[in-house]
């Protein structure tokens, strides 16, 4: 799940480097082949751009198309990603068909022959074979264990990916993507970019439209590199989000099937330090702790930052023992902490995707708050 979310920021810085080369590439145009290397020292590139481009305006048509194309495409291959991955992690941590959501169990059969009827048609060119989609399907079927989906088919789709669309996905799989509306990082972002803009997936929506322009030959306007910029700005935080919002998904299966519940702290110091008179397991530094909140419904996972004991940093404690677990987000009396094992660390956000614990100075450390 990480690693779909690092590949598209990785994209996106990409996409960010050719759009740096776009006033150079400009320039290239004012100045003879052979006193080039003062542009840029992205000479041969540039020139390689420049014999194949006749005039300032295809340069911009040509880095405004290849921002599109390439800025839709890495945001596909991140939804498709995180969609399989999220759907197999689900089913990895139910112990049998009946915990899956009802949805996503309904979905396995329906997406699994929608798959295998577009293979016989010869509309199907992917990665998939019929014999492992039909093993898949019989496997639940039969109930067998361990759970078993064909994860792959969740991410089939015939339309573009506007908001709508991957809405319509993650429905799917149970999983209801209308906190996205009010998430806080990825609103923030809209705002900075589109403080005018009332539509949260305006610029989702347009990329999806803008690319079907380029790669049908369509007439559009083109967009300045600051606004491109923008663009991207925004997919990466939409991403960010969708990747939480996963991330809290399947955090609540791992609670189910692999969390030891430590309950709600007894106190609860300078916002970030959940103190337990008698903790129910033993800890150590960098475990992976999983902070529920809103009455069950959402879920984030973090590290144990420090563990203390009488004012004593400590690297460990001992069930049963007194100690304050300091967490790097802000914690509650009404929160609960399930500890999950270590391997669970890819529940564990980015520091972009987390609110920071906020400290109140409090040297009592007595914030009950909440």
């Amino acid at each position: 799940m990480r690693g779909e979310y690092r590949q598209l920021l990785q994209s996106a810085e990409r996409l960010r480097a050719n759009l740096d080369l776009h006033e150079s590439i400009l320039d290239a145009f004012s100045v003879p082949d052979s006193d080039l290397q003062v542009v840029s020292p992205s000479t041969s590139a540039i020139s390689a751009i420049k014999s194949n481009l006749v005039s300032t305006t295809d340069v911009q048509k040509f880095v405004y198309s290849g921002t599109i194309v390439l800025l839709y495409a890495a945001f596909e291959q991140f939804v498709e990603g995180l969609m399989q991955e999220t759907v197999q992690k689900i089913a990895t941590y139910c112990k049998s068909y009946k915990e899956l959501p009802e949805t996503l169990r309904r979905h396995h059969q329906l997406l699994t022959l929608e798959v295998l009827n577009a293979m016989e048609s010869g509309r199907y060119h992917g990665p998939l074979n019929g014999k492992d989609l039909i093993a898949g399907l019989s496997h639940e079927l039969g109930e067998l264990s361990p759970v078993r989906v064909n994860h792959q088919v969740y991410s089939h789709h015939t339309a573009n990916f506007r908001f709508e669309t991957v809405r319509s996905l993650f429905n799917r799989a149970g999983i209801d993507l209308s906190s996205l509306e009010q998430d806080p990082i990825y609103i923030a972002a809209v705002k900075e970019v589109f403080p005018d803009e009332n539509n949260p997936f305006f610029a989702i929506d347009d990329l999806a439209e803008r690319r079907n322009a380029v790669a049908h030959g369509g007439t559009v306007e083109l967009l300045a590199p600051e606004l491109l910029l923008a663009y991207i700005r925004v997919v990466e935080a939409f991403a960010g989000a969708l990747y939480s919002k996963s991330a809290s998904v399947v955090a609540e299966y791992v609670a189910q099937t692999l969390g030891r519940d430590l309950g709600v702290p007894d106190r609860v110091f300078r916002n970030s330090i959940a103190g337990y008179y008698n903790v129910s397991s033993a800890l150590e530094k960098g475990d992976v702790i999983c902070i529920v909140s809103d009455g069950g419904k959402a879920s984030v996972c973090c590290e144990i930052l420090e563990l203390q004991s009488k004012d004593t940093s400590i690297t460990a404690a001992y069930e049963g023992s007194e100690v304050g677990v300091k967490l790097s987000l802000r914690v509650t009396k009404r929160n609960r902490l399930i500890l999950f094992p270590r391997e669970m660390s890819f529940l564990v956000l980015p520091n972009e995707l987390l609110p920071q614990a906020q400290t109140s100075g409090d040297p009592e450390g007595t914030n009950d708050n909440g």
